[in-house]
Formats: structure tokens, sequence, C-alpha cells
């Protein structure tokens, strides 16, 4: 069955069926049965030889991901920056971070059974969790952890305007949480950083999200300077966000005017997955329904409606 669902026939090789071969390299583990499946599928030509080199299951899968990693033309920059992030990465910004260009390309289609495809952003993502854990364990030392997984992938993301890029704003904190740079996370607090938060049109969830990476960056550091800005800042995002939400409509309208209408479907949809809460979408829908014509611009109107 998941063969069918994979898409990959189940021929004959010597009297014994694809299926079969690869039961008995898997040992009957679903994740590494779907690893084989993939890696057989995508390529141009099967024969036994190839069954005949890939390697047995073994704890963890090591001896799999060694394998994958071991092949001829395969660059480690890749699989290294898709390790230091829980989010997905275009093929473009794979060629940002690495600066690899066309290898990146050879890469991916080698690493194909190791990785997901958000088809809607056309980004990729490490499929399993055990693949980022052997990579990180592979590399045992902190500082070539820092050095290879997590400074390509930050170094990128300091070129990025944080309040423009929406995938910076959404991300970059957890980056450097994740690694351990509590120091480059206080640089963002300031007692301006809601404003510019809501000037650049993002969420309100996706701000209170941010704030939590400061609190544990605050805890972290001890830094007590900072500690007194974020608690201005948590008073204004648990007092303020119902009167935020009963003005959001003409929020919306003044941003795109300000910023663009462009900058309003980011706001709503976010790699054309939708950003609001389904209540909150149905509150909005109902005032735009509600709201006189003249009221709102009518690009506004027309777009949430839609």
């Amino acid at each position: 069955a998941l063969m069918s669902n994979l898409h990959l026939d189940d021929e004959e090789f010597d009297d014994k069926h694809i299926s079969d071969i690869l039961l008995e390299k898997s040992s009957g583990n679903p994740l590494y049965l779907t690893y084989l499946i993939e890696e057989i599928k995508h390529l141009p030509q099967i024969s036994l030889d190839v069954f005949n080199s890939l390697p047995y299951y073994s704890y963890n899968l090591k001896e799999y991901y060694s394998y994958l990693l071991a092949k001829q033309n395969l660059n480690n920059d890749v699989p290294f920056a898709l390790s230091a992030v829980s989010f997905s990465l275009t093929k473009q910004e794979l060629k940002e971070i690495t600066e690899l260009g066309v290898y990146v390309d050879e890469t991916l289609d080698l690493l194909k059974p190791v990785l997901k495809q958000n088809t809607s952003s056309k980004g990729y993502i490490i499929y399993h969790e055990s693949f980022r854990r052997f990579i990180l364990e592979e590399l045992k030392s902190n500082e070539v952890v820092e050095k290879r997984i997590f400074r390509p992938v930050i170094n990128w993301f300091d070129k990025l305007d944080f309040y423009c890029y929406p995938k910076a704003y959404r991300y970059y904190l957890q980056v450097l949480t994740d690694g351990g740079y509590y120091e480059k996370v206080l640089e963002f607090i300031s007692k301006d950083f809601i404003k510019k938060c809501v000037c650049s049109g993002h969420p309100w969830d996706i701000i209170k999200n941010n704030y939590y990476f400061f609190s544990r960056a605050c805890v972290e550091s001890k830094d007590v300077e900072k500690v007194i800005i974020l608690n201005e800042i948590n008073k204004t995002l648990t007092g303020t966000e119902d009167s935020f939400d009963e003005a959001f409509l003409y929020y919306i309208d003044a941003l795109g005017y300000k910023n663009g209408y462009e900058t309003v479907s980011e706001y709503l949809l976010f790699e054309s997955k939708p950003t609001l809460t389904k209540r909150s979408a149905r509150t909005m829908r109902f005032a735009v329904t509600a709201t006189p014509r003249d009221t709102l611009s009518f690009w506004s109107k027309e777009k949430i409606l839609s």
C-alpha cells in the first residue's frame, strides 16, 4: 500500500519483488521504508546492484544518513542550512545562504528522500527530525555546529530587513534562540518595537510570538535594562489587543494606503496560508459586509471578501 501511495510499481528482480527487497532492507521500519521507496523511484534506472548498495536498517538510521551524505556531488552546506531551521527554505534562499549556485539544485535532488517540499511556497524542509539530530551529533563540537550550521543562516538573515521581510520577522529570533545567540535577540528590544511591527504590517499573534523569544533572551542574559523595556512591551501587548481588533479593518485599509496593497495580501496570507484564525476571519468578514462601501476603500472591501 505504501509503494502504491508513493507511486512505485512492485517490479520483479531475480525472482524477488521490489516490495520484498525493501522490506528486508528496512526491517519493516516505516520511516526507512518510506526513504527507500523515495530513493528508488527517483532513479533513472533500477537494478539489483542499486538495491545491494542500499544499507540495511540501523538504529536511528545512522547507516542510511551516512550513505546519503557521502553521495558524490552532494554538498553538505545544503543539509547543514536546513538543519539550522524548522521552517522551509526555497531553492533561491538556499543559494543565497550557501552561495553554491546551481550546485544547490543537484544536492536537493540527491536529498529528495529525506526532504519535504512545501508546494505553496516551493520551499524545502527536513522530513523527519532524526536526520537533523544525526547531522548535529556528527558535528559534535559546539564550535563546529555554530560555524557550519547556524552561522551561514544567521549571516543571511542579517542581510535582510527584519521588519520588511516576512520570513525574517517570523523566524530570525527563533533561529537566534535555538543557536543560543541571546545577545543578538536583545538587540531587537526597543521602546518602539510594537510601533515598528504594526507599521510594517505584522499580525498581532506573530508580534506576541516574538515577545516570547525576547523573554527567553532576557532570562538567559539577565539584562535588567532590557527587562524593563520588555515589561513595557508586555503592557502594550496585553492592554491594547482588543482595541487593535476593533480597529482592525481601518488598520488594514491604512496599511494598504501606506505600504501598498501587496503588503495587505502578505498580512492576510503567508506562503499561501491564511494568517488569521477562523474566528478572526469570520469576525472580519462580518464587519466588512456590514461596513458601508464608502467607509473603506473599494480595493480593501473587494479583496477581503474575495
